[in-house]
């Protein structure tokens, strides 16, 4: 099986901690500390073209408020 194949069979989630950073992580697989599902499921480049819309401001949240910006998450 080809490798794009096989990734297209692994479902991902789109994971986000307390900054307001986001990966990916497998589903059913213990998430690390402090990271949360954040409701986006699906193969890896689903994943991670819901993120490229959604993580619009790279800066942790701790960054975000010390500058008096607007946390988005």
């Amino acid at each position: 099986m080809a490798d794009s194949a096989r990734e297209d069979l692994v479902q991902y989630e789109v994971v986000v901690n307390d900054e307001g950073q986001y990966s990916i992580w497998w589903v059913g697989r213990e998430r690390p500390a402090g990271w949360h599902a954040e409701g986006k499921r699906g193969t890896r480049a689903e994943c991670l073209d819901h993120i490229d819309m959604v993580w619009t401001d790279m800066r942790p949240a701790s960054v975000r408020a010390a500058l008096g910006v607007g946390s988005r998450r």
